[in-house]
């Protein structure tokens, strides 16, 4: 499969998860098929940022529409008609996209240089940590958390990011896109600690007992880890793998990968800018549609 039959497809997936998402009463199934989309769309920037000419063009494209997707999400959540909208927008996937194919031009650029990469990765790391201080100090200020919508895309900021795992996710795949088999034990291997994740809150857990990070409760406003209570998972709190399929869904993303190992290493059609149009575009009117018909 072409590039772009993969991108299609992958528009058609995320299209379905989202009318789940912003329309009420849908079914939980249009949700789980939606995790078969956005490793496609990894997979896809991976392999386009080892074909494309201009690079940097292509980097700085994805920092534009993050930007714009931003500003268009921090305007509908703030100027919305609703009292009490179904829900908000947060969807910015430019911005995953964006600061994962930053980390896999570096890699590029500093391949066989091993002194190189460690100076990009340091420089990188540095970067997130003053960036994430400029997010928490303006939005103090501002005392407007919404407003980070458009300083974390404007800052390259990995602060909330839609799909926090898909940074590392893109990595791996561009590390072992050339070999089959060890891209397939490295996805299911993902997966599978995704899933770990899910059902134990490691993570979470973890950054939940840094004393600095409680304090400042940067961990509740600002990372998109779905904290519950003190930390303790679903699964302990239930006693049920329930919320595996209710809530925490993201573990099949796994099933993606027969549709992965089908890419034949043709682009396919052209269509450069109707993803970027089609997202913001059709989640816009998802939460006007679903907010009209829950009557709010």
């Amino acid at each position: 499969m072409a590039s772009s039959g993969l991108k299609m497809l992958a528009l058609l997936l995320m299209f379905i998860d989202h009318i789940g998402e912003y329309i009420p009463g849908m079914p939980v199934c249009l949700r789980w098929m939606g995790r078969l989309s956005a490793p496609l769309f990894v997979f896809c920037v991976v392999w386009s940022i080892d074909y494309t000419r201009d690079k940097i063009k292509y980097v700085i494209r994805l920092y534009i529409f993050s930007i714009i997707m931003g500003c268009l999400n921090y305007c509908v959540n703030t100027f919305t008609p609703f009292q009490e909208p179904y829900r908000e927008i947060d969807n910015n996937i430019f911005r995953t996209l964006f600061l994962m194919s930053v980390i896999l031009v570096l890699i590029e650029r500093s391949r066989g240089n091993v002194k190189k990469r460690t100076g990009y990765i340091v420089l990188f790391i540095i970067w997130q940590i003053v960036s994430s201080m400029l997010c928490f100090l303006l939005a103090f200020l501002f005392s407007r958390d919404s407003f980070l919508e458009i300083i974390n895309p404007i800052l390259g900021n990995c602060i909330s990011i839609e799909g926090r795992y898909f940074i590392i996710l893109g990595t791996g795949m561009y590390v072992f896109k050339e070999h089959k088999l060890k891209l397939s034990l490295f996805y299911v291997m993902f997966c599978i600690l995704y899933f770990i994740n899910s059902l134990y809150d490691v993570v979470p857990r973890i950054i939940a007992r840094i004393d600095f990070w409680s304090c400042i409760d940067i961990y509740g406003r600002f990372v998109d880890f779905h904290r519950r209570g003190d930390g303790v998972s679903a699964f302990m709190l239930n006693n049920t793998l329930i919320t595996l399929f209710t809530f925490d869904y993201q573990w099949m993303m796994v099933f993606s990968l027969p549709l992965i190992l089908l890419y034949n290493h043709e682009k396919g059609k052209g269509r450069k800018y109707f993803f970027h149009l089609f997202y913001p575009t059709h989640i816009i009117i998802l939460y006007f549609a679903g907010n009209y018909i829950c009557g709010r």
